[in-house]
């Protein structure tokens, strides 16, 4: 494990899959992060190359599989590159393992950064190969929050989001909540996911438990999700630069919707800020 901070906060992170682990609230000296010891066993994820489960796929009309949900990325050991007081720059590259179920030469750096109370996560995707790169990324962090109590803003009246019933996307749809959605643990059981496409706007979440937390993301979709056990007090926000499994979607990989073709070298961002 390795942290860094600052006045405000302290943020520690796994070499296993890049995976925050903590999140500290110094001036109201709370953990904010959900600890993984409930329904779900993790608190976060770096999704790539894939979102979701992605257990059959073609690429160049060869067949692989890859035998976690959200890619390999969150059960590869990640080399820290670079360690500062306020900053954590991880990478991983392709190598023996990657390759069975994804045959790409690629390097994607994580880079983690405090500027008071913000936390920035950056990705950056380099093609280390001749052909097109292809992939999606994202990430998965768990936050506390107190059902009933806590409330997203979404600052906008029509909200489109895309139904996931049996873990597969449809059409858009007009969420039906407020713009100032009260959190309920049963409308995990409804909506399973509510993927909607970004409305260009920070969202903020009052987690119900004192703190304020705003999203900014450049993402062009953004997935709310929690366990449907009761007992699991997190929501995940998630900013995704491309989509899991939708319906029809072809088998070969590059044909994809929302897939990024790369030809050499990409960054995505998204900025977290705490009071």
């Amino acid at each position: 494990m390795k942290s860094i901070e600052n006045e405000y906060l302290k943020v520690t992170v796994s070499e296993l899959g890049a995976e925050i682990k903590a999140i500290y609230d110094k001036k109201n000296k709370r953990d904010l992060f959900y600890d993984g010891l409930g329904g779900w066993n993790c608190t976060d994820h770096v999704l790539f190359p894939f979102i979701g489960p992605d257990s059959d796929y073609l690429i160049d009309g060869k067949h692989y599989s890859c035998p976690t949900q959200h890619g390999f990325l969150r059960t590869s050991t990640v080399k820290v590159t670079k360690l500062l007081k306020d900053e954590i720059i991880m990478t991983l590259e392709e190598n023996e393992e990657t390759k069975k179920v994804y045959p790409f030469s690629f390097r994607l750096t994580m880079d983690y950064k405090l500027n008071k109370n913000n936390l920035t996560r950056t990705y950056t995707v380099l093609n280390k190969g001749k052909e097109l790169l292809p992939f999606v990324i994202g990430d998965h962090p768990a936050y506390k929050v107190l059902f009933g109590r806590a409330i997203l803003h979404f600052n906008s009246d029509r909200i489109m989001y895309l139904p996931r019933p049996n873990f597969v996307l449809q059409k858009p749809e007009i969420l039906n909540e407020s713009q100032d959605y009260l959190l309920k643990k049963e409308d995990f059981k409804k909506y399973e996911t509510i993927v909607i496409k970004n409305p260009h706007h920070d969202l903020v979440l009052e987690n119900g438990l004192g703190n304020k937390i705003t999203y900014h993301f450049t993402s062009p979709y953004i997935a709310i999700w929690s366990p449907i056990l009761a007992t699991d007090q997190f929501v995940c926000i998630e900013p995704w630069w491309g989509i899991p499994q939708y319906q029809d979607m072809p088998l070969e990989f590059t044909k994809r919707k929302e897939v990024t073709l790369l030809d050499k070298e990409k960054i995505f961002a998204s900025t977290i800020e705490f009071n």
